[in-house]
């Protein structure tokens, strides 16, 4: 026998090969367009990209400076997986200064960006074919982290009838004995809509009623147009019992590539949280927690200026789509995207996108990654200036004439 051919492993089908949360992974769609996008543009194509929630704005110099200061500093090793002390006290105490919260410091931990966050807090309260219910159009990863831990996602239906707010008559009728968890996200990616202070108590009622958690997703808060911030169902339990809080400074401070993530919750739930961070990434750099402090601690007023240019932004897209035959656009209450519903033109939202790529340049998201429910919907980031933002809805209107 030839020993070469004695130690060859079996050529496995790839159903055997591959376990079965492996086969679940469907990952984000937005990335899948980002590619295609990318592929054309190796082409030579011109392209102009919406697809993705990352701001156009640069992190802040002194967040940008405290980080290479940190890293000459030293502070380029190993450190507690929960989180520096330094950030997660400064975590907590913007979340008391900003909301009220009344928060300890052992409920908060560091996480490698928000995504992680969403698949841990699964991990920890639901097993293999438990469920969670998740909102439709929702973000992509709250499916997608669900598949991958093997738990069912029960969707929740969100229309822009009803300016996005939850029927809580087909909530109720989701929940039984193997719901774990309740995700929310407000204001809400994609749609931009906040939840009304009444509806998040009903939400709320309905948690302690049939005993589960509650997970919100409060990224963009604090980037709303019309106030201060968002109200959040995680005010009602200070996140001590039932209510868990994610959040990270991608968004608000346009430091998407330091993959700074945070979750404030119970106690003992956040302890084993960071157990998983502590098997999977050991640790959040050091030297990045450092620009994080920076980022909470020093001059707010680059945030605040950056988050009115993207309400012009707003203003502007949302009157000019709306002059468009066929295009119907919500105002968003907030966040980083608009949501508009292009079922008048006769097109469902992957068709409409693969059109304004195609004839356009334009590199935007089908509403159909995002749920049923957003089939007749596009979503178009707020990621460009106001002249290029004109340019965009010119395009899209001649693209339909």
């Amino acid at each position: 026998m030839n020993i070469k051919q004695a130690y060859l492993p079996e050529i496995l089908e790839p159903t055997k090969m591959l376990s079965k949360a492996a086969q679940n992974l469907t990952g984000q769609p937005m990335f899948d367009m980002l590619a295609k996008a990318q592929q054309k543009e190796r082409a030579g194509n011109n392209l102009i990209h919406l697809e993705l929630g990352d701001p156009d704005f640069s992190a802040p110099q002194h967040v940008i400076e405290a980080t290479y200061q940190a890293m000459l500093s030293g502070m380029t090793h190993y450190v507690d997986s929960k989180g520096l002390p330094e950030f997660r006290q400064s975590i907590r105490e913007n979340l008391v200064k900003s909301f009220g919260l009344e928060l300890d410091y052992n409920q908060v931990i560091v996480t490698p960006g928000a995504n992680s966050g969403i698949y841990w807090v699964i991990r920890c309260l639901a097993n293999v074919g438990d469920e969670i219910i998740i909102p439709d159009p929702g973000f992509a990863t709250f499916k997608a982290a669900a598949n991958a831990a093997c738990v069912i996602a029960r969707p929740y239906s969100l229309d822009q009838k009803n300016k996005f707010r939850p029927d809580f008559d087909q909530i109720e009728k989701l929940i039984n004995n193997k719901t774990k968890l309740f995700i929310l996200n407000s204001p809400s990616n994609p749609t931009g809509a906040s939840i009304p202070e009444e509806d998040l108590e009903r939400i709320y009622q309905l948690a302690e009623k049939y005993d589960f958690h509650v997970l919100s997703d409060d990224t963009y808060r604090r980037m709303t147009f019309e106030s201060p911030f968002a109200p959040s169902i995680t005010d009602h339990d200070n996140c001590r019992s039932r209510t868990i809080l994610l959040s990270g400074l991608s968004k608000e401070y346009s430091m998407s590539g330091f993959r700074l993530g945070y979750l404030a919750g119970p106690h003992k739930l956040m302890e084993k949280v960071a157990l998983y961070v502590e098997t999977v990434a050991s640790c959040v750099p050091p030297f990045l927690q450092l620009g994080g402090v920076a980022a909470l601690e020093g001059d707010q007023s680059i945030r605040l200026k950056q988050l009115d240019i993207v309400r012009q932004r707003r203003d502007l897209l949302v009157n000019k789509l709306n002059a468009i035959k066929g295009v119907d656009c919500l105002k968003p209450d907030g966040g980083l995207y608009l949501f508009p519903c292009i079922k008048g033109t006769g097109f469902n939202g992957d068709q409409f996108a693969n059109l304004l790529l195609e004839e356009a340049g334009i590199v935007c998201v089908s509403g159909s990654a995002f749920g049923q429910n957003g089939d007749n919907h596009i979503r178009l980031s707020l990621n460009k200036d106001i002249a290029l933002s004109e340019t965009i809805v010119d395009k899209i209107a001649s693209v339909l004439d």
